[in-house]
């Protein structure tokens, strides 16, 4: 054994740029002598066989860790019964030994010192052996134990590694992505013999047992997609996944080199208009949306209170590029503003004042305050047809461009019984809200107006100071009919965020908000849903209460941002935007705290959870 071992040692000590170990086993005490003597900087690469289960008892841990230690490279192959040494791809030792005890014993002999003419063909059968076997990664974090499907498997986690991380499988063409949807450690076997009376005994024992034989981790895994470097011209980067993956293959994370992965839309193509959003979960890596999307498919973000909705438009605009589209927000309590100080828009401050644009609203808040004015008459018939004259559901239409509220009513009610009746009215509405709010109406469509028309990018409509549900939805909706015409024209691309759109869009029987015809904010946010799509004018519903919010509109918003819900119908409302494969996901929404959101949806390549900067 002397004699082999000195020549393995003085073989080894030589290489000087590569070493290629060819050994069907070998143990660790002999591999760590041996590469104990080689140079640092000298490519290592090892090829083992692992075609059964003793084949790894003879071949022990140390080898692996010896190699390892000098950054070398391991293969398996599962019929290897060639032995042979490489040594700087100039010499070779060739024989019939194995790097173990016995194998370095007398029984076994190094036949040849080949030279360099002969070392060529080996050179060419170490490529041949390489090539058919199978790589170790030091880099996996898991590997395949069991394929429940073409979209499930069973892993063996390597390393400690959280739910809803995402790993990737090694393909010709790319990788397979996969996302860790559940993590577990399996049970003590023969746990019903022991007594269960016996607490700290059976704590003390499962302790024990752990620290004697680990506590190996398992997950559940789904299959994604695959994700494809080269392509054909016409195709994305993304395909479904029809390959199998076998037992034993190795998941390796994400690296800095899959960054373009996150720079594409659901459909696989490049984003259009990408806008960093935040990090995706327990990473640093930055995480887009696909702003082209949004302006053609519409986007929800939904979330209870505190939750980081409006963190998350907030970043959006703030990272959106100077080409992006007009946008305009509807505030509703003036949260923006001074939150968006370093970027260029126009804050509308809408002044304090009600806001009717139909007789039959009117009709509604007379009763309201006991005045039984119907159309049973001819007098009251005159009176409201005098009153639908002059209201239009059309910002520039309407009158209270010049007059108020208090006008027009006085000067509709021509009946001196009627008149009177409308200024007792009057009169008691002045005393609840202020005759402001009744007289101020020439300022708020100003205001309005004065929106639409600037030439900043972004405008923010504060609407903290409107004074009631009704009038918020009438300028809302009257807004909306404006920019949606102003799309019609082609003028530029539009963004519209609307915040707390379960008010003017809700479903029915949420609030008392007027859900008919009546309802211009509802029939204008529905418009947009469905039509929007063709004129590049995009809606954000921003929402604390998806269940309350029109069902339609829900399903049109095409990519769908979901912070912490809680209440069961918000829940049951968001199902549909989670498939099976995001069941653990969608569990895990009661639980998430402020800032963390689940993207899914067109704008992104596949659902994540992403943490927004608070």
């Amino acid at each position: 054994m002397q004699d082999l071992y000195t020549l393995l040692l003085e073989a080894f000590g030589k290489a000087k740029s590569s070493l290629r170990i060819v050994s069907a086993w070998a143990r660790g005490e002999i591999m760590e002598s041996l590469l104990d003597r080689v140079e640092e900087g000298v490519s290592i690469e090892l090829v083992v066989r692992a075609g059964e289960g003793k084949d790894l008892e003879i071949t022990d841990q140390r080898v692996f860790k010896a190699v390892r230690k000098k950054g070398g490279r391991i293969f398996l192959n599962p019929r290897l019964h060639a032995k042979f040494i490489l040594v700087d791809d100039s010499f070779a030792l060739v024989g019939s030994a194995n790097l173990t005890y016995r194998g370095l014993s007398t029984d076994g002999n190094i036949e040849a010192v080949v030279q360099t003419e002969q070392v060529k063909e080996l050179i060419e059968l170490y490529e041949e052996l390489k090539a058919e076997s199978y790589e170790l990664n030091q880099d996996a974090k898991a590997v395949v134990l069991k394929l429940e499907s073409f979209l499930n498997l069973q892993a063996l986690l390597l390393e400690e590694i959280q739910e809803q991380t995402f790993l990737k499988a090694i393909t010709p063409d790319g990788f397979i992505l996969l996302k860790v949807n559940r993590v577990y450690t399996p049970p003590a076997s023969n746990l019903e013999k022991l007594p269960t009376d016996q607490k700290d005994w059976l704590t003390s024992y499962l302790f024990a047992l752990w620290q004697e034989k680990g506590k190996p981790k398992f997950a559940d895994v789904s299959v994604l997609f695959e994700y494809r470097q080269k392509k054909e011209e016409k195709e994305g980067y993304l395909s479904p996944n029809f390959r199998i993956l076998e037992p034993g293959t190795q998941l390796l994370k994400l690296t800095d080199e899959d960054s373009r992965l996150f720079t594409l839309n659901m459909s696989g193509y490049p984003m259009g208009l990408p806008v960093k959003v935040g990090t995706l979960a327990g990473t640093q890596r930055p995480i887009y949306v696909d702003l082209e999307k949004v302006l053609s498919m519409h986007m929800a973000v939904l979330g209870t209170t505190g939750s980081g909705k409006t963190t998350f438009v907030r970043r959006l605009l703030e990272n959106m590029p100077q080409d992006g589209p007009k946008v305009f927000l509807f505030d509703l309590y003036g949260e923006y503003t001074p939150k968006l100080s370093g970027i260029s828009l126009k804050h509308i401050e809408l002044p304090y004042c009600l806001m009717f644009i139909s007789a039959d609203e009117i009709k509604d808040l007379l009763k309201q305050y006991g005045f039984d004015i119907q159309e049973r008459s001819s007098e009251e018939r005159d009176f409201y047809a005098n009153l639908r004259s002059l209201l239009k559901s059309d910002l520039r239409y309407l009158p209270y461009r010049e007059l108020s509220f208090k006008d027009i009513m006085l000067s509709s009610a021509k009946d001196p019984a009627i008149r009177k009746d409308v200024e007792d009215f009057l009169n008691i509405l002045s005393r609840e809200v202020g005759e402001r709010a009744i007289t101020d109406q020439p300022t708020l469509i100003k205001a309005m107006l004065e929106g639409l028309s600037c030439e900043e990018k972004i405008v923010i409509y504060d609407m903290k100071h409107l004074p009631d549900i009704s009038t918020r939805t009438n300028v809302v909706g009257l807004l909306l009919r404006e920019i949606f015409i102003r799309a019609l024209e082609g003028t530029e691309r539009t963004l519209v965020v609307l915040e707390e759109s379960h008010n003017f869009a809700p479903e029915k029987g949420a609030f008392e908000v007027p859900a008919g015809r009546e309802n211009l904010a509802q029939l204008m946010v529905k418009k947009i849903a469905m039509e929007g799509r063709k004129l590049s004018l995009g809606l954000i519903a921003v929402t604390q209460r998806p269940a309350n919010l029109s069902k339609y509109v829900l399903s049109q918003l095409n990519t769908q941002v979901v912070f912490r819900l809680n209440t069961k119908n918000d829940l049951d409302a968001v199902y549909p935007f989670f498939g099976e494969r995001d069941m653990d996901t969608l569990k895990l929404l009661p639980s998430l705290r402020p800032g963390l959101a689940y993207i899914t949806g067109l704008a992104v390549p596949f659902g994540m959870l992403v943490e927004i900067e608070l």
